[in-house]
């Protein structure tokens, strides 16, 4: 059975079905109620010559689920309303709901998070929105031509970059595992055997901080095709989030963020912005010729030390000087070498990557990018990145390489920041996307 919202219902359509009561305005002989109800936050019209026991039905307490059943009229106001002609409380609530203009507390809210999603609409709206969006998404790349893996979340062998995983051990096998982070090489192992478009939608695990931006449990989109470039793949990740404005806010601007108590609308129809990271520096962050470690040092001491390795601190520079500043959807392209080991390098320029991210909202949420497929390139980058951080080569996919990658290119996205991309009213925090998140 296809859902509809009861405004797409004709005048007169009966319907049934259980409610649970937000709030109530009881006015003498007719009363006005606030439900949630089909899926959707509706008006319910009680009138007492129509209820034989309309002053008993009137003493419900906001909380309590009853089933009802009614007909679709619409109010002079033009709301689409249930008039009720039956009620019956199945359960009567035994706690107080929040007053509607207070609400809870933002920590009460995420951990009572049930609380929360009966309570406040915009929260509520909110989680169904990201559903929908997660199944349009399947839809544009199956349309597309990708197919859909599940590649798992325990790995023998980490293969997250530099990030710190989480460890967990199999009583089995008496071997200890590792939660993925990041299904790329799983998905490009299926590329060499054969498979020319994959993705998968799985949750993530990486074992670092907690901030509006980062969770330890997150939901990651990779997407990768074969005869592809970083260019082709920034083709599809915009037509991800045109699909998504175009279906969810009706053709309309985003309205956000507020900046001198002004809203800023954002413009969703593309084409986006492509800018290179030399030219991004230059505009948000000053001279390009002081991106370098010793003078950000020197210059902001407080966000910068000697002892960064350069991944850490061109990501600092990016997440915390360029990105906040770009509003408008945006490809940040040509990014420095050294963020990546299996990235490659551009043909025109050896200092830059033939790599994108993806930014809207002052919020980075997408890392595309041409796959360096020649195993002794990606050897020699693997190495240096072991002596840097410690951890051991990943001589598995280097010898799965021998078998030959053919060109490919990939996205990484998280749905998590793309969601937040479009948070209005609610705080601009990655725990409004996450049903359950970790505090």
């Amino acid at each position: 059975m296809t859902w509809k919202s009861i405004s797409e219902y004709s005048t007169g359509a009966k319907l049934n079905g259980y409610a649970r009561v937000l709030r109530k305005r009881n006015m003498g002989a007719i009363s006005f109620w606030r439900a949630r109800f089909n899926n959707e936050t509706v008006q319910l019209m009680l009138v007492r010559d129509q209820l034989v026991d309309y002053v008993q039905v009137k003493k419900i307490v906001p909380g309590s689920i009853v089933y009802v059943k009614g007909e679709k009229f619409i109010t002079q106001t033009g709301e689409a309303t249930l008039l009720i002609k039956e009620i019956e409380e199945k359960i009567s609530c035994n706690w107080i709901m929040p007053e509607k203009f207070h609400g809870i507390s933002q920590e009460r809210r995420y951990r009572q998070r049930v609380l929360d999603l009966i309570c406040n609409d915009d929260a509520f709206y909110f989680m169904r929105f990201t559903t929908q969006v997660t199944s349009d998404i399947r839809k544009l790349l199956w349309e597309e031509g990708f197919q859909e893996f599940n590649t798992g979340v325990l790995q023998e062998y980490f293969e997250g970059g530099q990030a710190e995983p989480f460890r967990t051990h199999c009583q089995a096998n008496g071997k200890d595992l590792y939660l993925s982070l990041t299904s790329e090489l799983k998905l490009k192992r299926l590329i060499i055997a054969g498979f020319e478009r994959v993705f998968e939608i799985a949750q993530s695990f990486r074992n670092e901080g907690i901030s509006p931006f980062h969770s330890p449990e997150f939901t990651l989109l990779e997407v990768y095709a074969q005869e592809c470039n970083c260019h082709d793949m920034m083709d599809v990740a915009e037509s991800i989030v045109r699909r998504v404005s175009d279906s969810y806010l009706s053709g309309r601007n985003g309205k956000k963020p507020k900046q001198d108590n002004k809203i800023i609308p954002i413009s969703f129809e593309g084409p986006y912005k492509r800018v290179p990271f030399e030219e991004a520096y230059a505009q948000y962050a000053g001279s390009f010729s002081d991106c370098n470690l010793a003078s950000l040092v020197l210059n902001y001491p407080e966000m910068f030390h000697s002892g960064m390795s350069k991944f850490t601190w061109v990501m600092k520079v990016i997440e915390k000087m360029i990105v906040p500043k770009i509003i408008e959807p945006t490809f940040l392209t040509e990014l420095p070498i050294g963020l990546s080991p299996l990235v490659k390098v551009c043909e025109k320029n050896s200092a830059v990557t033939d790599r994108a991210f993806f930014v809207a909202n002052g919020i980075f949420f997408a890392d595309i990018y041409s796959d360096e497929n020649d195993p002794v390139k990606v050897g020699a980058s693997l190495e240096a990145q072991s002596r840097e951080t410690g951890r051991p080569v990943n001589e598995d996919y280097l010898s799965l390489l021998e078998y030959g990658l053919p060109p490919t290119a990939g996205i990484g996205l998280s749905l998590n920041r793309l969601f937040m991309v479009f948070l209005e009213e609610l705080p601009k925090n990655i725990k409004e996307t996450i049903c359950y998140p970790l505090l």
